[in-house]
């Protein structure tokens, strides 16, 4: 191969390894940008005293409490603070307070990487901004609910008077914390609660499941708060009612969840006899209307067996019949009947002659029945 062809190769090769090199950097030593400043901070030496010197949060499912941590003394102001791990829920809000350091008041943007990009420039990343101050400032951070689960990260950023541009910006005094995120489910949105049924001047043992603080309330806004925890007897009621059940996890609260307690009312069953009226001896057919899961029939000496439907009694006298029957949900509805029975006939028999001789006759008549 001449020198020409040789060049020529080791140009190509050379030029493709160096295109993998290039991609194994951009890929290895991928990270988020750091912020710059103008003006080194100092912890004791004004005026390049601007710093975050307090920083916590609340509310979370795990929270941080970074608290005097002056300046960090590191390049470009920027530190991350890769052990405190805050973990916040999808769809829930934690809370944060924070403090400059105690000569020059800062203003505070709040970012997190919403979709794992290494970046927090995308729509919807920017959490919070606050206003200049020397003093503690609180506010909320809402997690959006569809942010990917995952490890992410916040970025709390501060500059003097104003707040910072972007989280990357050049700007004169200020500093910057990173914090680790992780964004779970929220357990909110697991609360489950069954509607229930019960007989009217009865209550209803209600249960919900989930977890954190679970609260039950008599409205789906407002209203008044009428139990806590899992479960809540209600009171007796005798007509159907809606109850609402929410719980808080991590900062988050759940939307309330309508619990129907139906109420069945108290019902009469309509007792049909085969007949009014019968013989003393007599069976009588009683027929209970509905369709329930159980009948039982008193009084229970007139009946070989007192449950069941019809069912036949024998009665040698008047008889007053009464059905009590349960439905699916044990609730019970009764009636009555009132079957009368007609006396057995005397019968009377009347002779012409009581005696006679052979070959006489008497007439015999029957009266009465």
């Amino acid at each position: 191969m001449d020198r020409i062809a040789i060049q020529k190769s080791f140009i190509k090769v050379s030029g493709s390894f160096l295109a993998f090199l290039v991609l194994l950097a951009a890929t290895t030593n991928a990270q988020y940008c750091n912020p710059q400043y103008t003006v080194t901070c100092i912890s004791d030496n004004p005026p390049s005293t601007d710093f975050i010197d307090r920083f916590s949060t609340t509310g979370a499912v795990a929270n941080v409490s970074n608290l005097n941590t002056s300046c960090c003394m590191q390049p470009d102001n920027y530190i991350y603070y890769s052990s405190l791990q805050i973990t916040a829920a999808q769809g829930c809000s934690f809370n944060y307070s924070i403090q400059a350091g105690p000569t020059y008041a800062q203003a505070f943007k709040f970012w997190f990487d919403s979709n794992l990009d290494g970046d927090f420039d995308d729509a919807g990343e920017l959490l919070a901004t606050t206003a200049s101050s020397l003093s503690a400032l609180t506010g909320t951070i809402s997690i959006p609910s569809n942010a990917p689960t995952g490890l992410t990260r916040l970025r709390v950023r501060s500059a003097y008077i104003g707040p910072p541009t972007t989280p990357c910006s050049l700007e004169t005094f200020g500093e910057c914390e990173d914090y680790p995120l992780l964004i779970v489910p929220s357990a909110a949105a697991s609360l489950t609660a069954l509607n229930h049924t019960i007989c009217s001047g009865t209550t209803a043992a209600l249960t919900a499941t989930g977890s954190g603080l679970i609260k039950w309330y008599n409205a789906a806004v407002g209203g008044a708060l009428v139990g806590l925890g899992a479960n809540f007897t209600t009171p007796v009621l005798t007509a159907t009612t809606t109850y609402y059940v929410q719980t808080t996890v991590g900062g988050c609260t759940s939307p309330r969840i309508p619990v129907v307690v139906t109420v069945t009312p108290p019902f009469t069953v309509t007792v049909t006899p085969s007949a009014p009226n019968v013989c003393a001896g007599s069976p009588v057919t009683l027929t209970a209307g509905g369709a329930y899961a159980g009948y039982t029939w008193q009084p229970a000496a007139s009946f070989s067996t007192n449950t069941g439907n019809p069912i036949t009694a024998t009665l040698s006298g008047q008889t007053t019949f009464t059905v009590t029957a349960t439905d699916a949900n044990g609730c019970t509805g009764s009636g009555s009947a009132t079957v009368s029975v007609s006396p057995s006939p005397t019968l009377t028999i009347n002779a012409t002659a009581s005696a006679f001789c052979p070959g006489g006759s008497s007439t015999l008549t029957v009266s009465g029945g």
